[in-house]
């Protein structure tokens, strides 16, 4: 069994498009959480963010705010942080654990974010949108 740093994306490999977009947005990456209400939403809350924090030290970058939603579905897009991000007008890259955390579709949030300026990074599943 594979250790789940291992799916982290790998910066050698996208060291130079994820540096790119970090550099030209710097005062622009925000991250986001979501637990659902059936995880201990301390524990996972704490385990997401130290990743964001850690992938941004990592690439010389600050966070500049992580938005939460503590005890959403997956399922139900109506929650105040992915809310107050998808109607954020502003260009803005967005950093999550996981793909999962956001939506289990990536077309899905390939059809969230197409009329919004934010390119995506998903750690752990090395998924990237730039916008």
């Amino acid at each position: 069994m594979k250790n789940k740093q291992d799916k982290m994306i790998d910066l050698g490999i996208n060291n130079a498009l994820i540096q790119q977009m970090l550099l030209d947005n710097k005062d622009k990456i925000v991250g986001y959480i979501r637990v659902s209400k059936y995880q201990d939403n301390e524990k996972e809350i704490q385990r997401q963010e130290n990743t964001i924090i850690d992938f941004c030290k990592r690439c010389n970058v600050d966070c500049k705010h992580i938005y939460i939603d503590n005890g959403f579905s997956v399922l139900d897009f109506n929650r105040p942080g992915i809310k107050e991000i998808l109607n954020k007008k502003e260009k803005m890259v967005l950093i999550m654990f996981s793909i999962g955390r956001l939506t289990r579709s990536y077309e899905l949030m390939q059809d969230y974010i197409k009329n919004t300026n934010i390119s995506v990074i998903s750690i752990n599943d090395g998924f990237i949108i730039k916008k």
